[in-house]
């Protein structure tokens, strides 16, 4: 069974985990590697989110914020299985939601380095930027709505700007549905699909501002569909 060690270490115990260090000007880049803050300014809250894609497995991987400290190592220790090991590939990773001072206290802006190698010896290293640049989230409208059409339902919201695009998502978290769309910075409207909503429901909402760092500022509210 895989077993995955994720934890705050410190930079000296991490490197000691690792084979050998890992330098620059020996590794690889990653094939996709960003972070992005988040806010959501209805609740008052934020996080950071990491996403990693490598050509191949890791066995490890981690991250050393702009101080040169680690904030994350992830271990993967699938080879005592005995069989030919796989890594990881592929992830995403959210921090706690406290509030947004507190995010950007833990997380400051700067260059963080991410570090990786793989399951074939091959080394990783790569960088992303860190802003706590964001724009508000934008006015929208259906806004705890009563009787909407859900045949002909559209969220509209007003531009904010700077924007480079808009995210819009509906849910039903006991009907387990969602909808999620990504949309260009001259958009000022989403028709929800036909059939996804059901007569005399409520359905959270949301629309979020992206910037050109990728952050991400939403508000959220809710309607009730028409019987």
């Amino acid at each position: 069974m895989k077993s995955i060690l994720i934890g705050t270490l410190s930079l000296a115990l991490c490197f000691a985990l690792l084979t050998s260090a890992i330098g620059e000007q020996n590794a690889l880049p990653f094939k996709e590697l960003s972070m992005r803050f988040e806010v959501n300014e209805t609740d008052g809250d934020g996080e950071v989110v990491f996403f990693v894609k490598a050509s191949e497995g890791l066995n490890s991987f981690q991250v050393l914020a702009p101080d040169g400290k680690v904030i994350i190592f992830i271990l993967s220790n699938d080879e005592r299985t005995g069989i030919d090991p796989i890594g990881l590939a592929q992830f995403r990773l959210e921090t706690g939601e406290p509030s947004i001072d507190g995010v950007k206290a833990a997380y400051p802006e700067g260059a963080y380095q991410f570090l990786a190698r793989t399951i074939s010896g091959g080394q990783l290293f790569g960088e992303a930027i860190l802003s706590h640049v964001l724009l508000p989230a934008p006015v929208f409208s259906p806004d705890g709505a009563q009787g909407v059409d859900p045949n002909h339902a559209v969220v509209k919201w007003q531009p904010v700007e700077g924007a480079v695009a808009y995210e819009v998502e509906i849910e039903n978290d006991d009907l387990e549905v969602n909808v999620t769309a990504t949309l260009p910075g001259s958009t000022r409207r989403f028709n929800i699909p036909q059939g996804f909503l059901l007569p005399g429901t409520e359905y959270a909402v949301g629309v979020a501002t992206i910037t050109a760092d990728g952050n991400v500022s939403v508000a959220e509210s809710s309607f009730v569909t028409a019987n």
